[in-house]
């Protein structure tokens, strides 16, 4: 009876064990996710700044410039939506 017991709790630890992996796994492909969404954020971003410093450089001012004024409100879009798949994802 002994044995039988024994082999009982070794599956239940190995059926946790399994299951605490796959939720591991779950959290990394997560945090990966918001990795990459982090990184096109800030490269997004380095873009954006390059843009109005060579626009300042030019002596024309970030708000008459149609461009950077629509790469600032896509970025804003992308963070809102970014932000929101996030927060659904949780």
């Amino acid at each position: 009876m002994q044995i039988k017991e024994a082999m009982q709790l070794q599956m239940d630890v190995q059926w946790r064990l399994h299951e605490h992996v796959k939720i591991q796994r779950n959290l990394q492909l997560r945090i990966e996710a918001q990795g990459k969404q982090l990184k096109m954020i800030n490269d997004q971003l380095q873009n954006l700044n390059k843009t109005i410093c060579r626009n300042q450089n030019s002596n024309i001012t970030s708000s008459d410039d149609p461009p950077a004024n629509l790469e600032l409100e896509a970025l804003h879009t992308m963070i809102s939506e970014g932000s929101e798949s996030t927060q659904t994802a949780s």
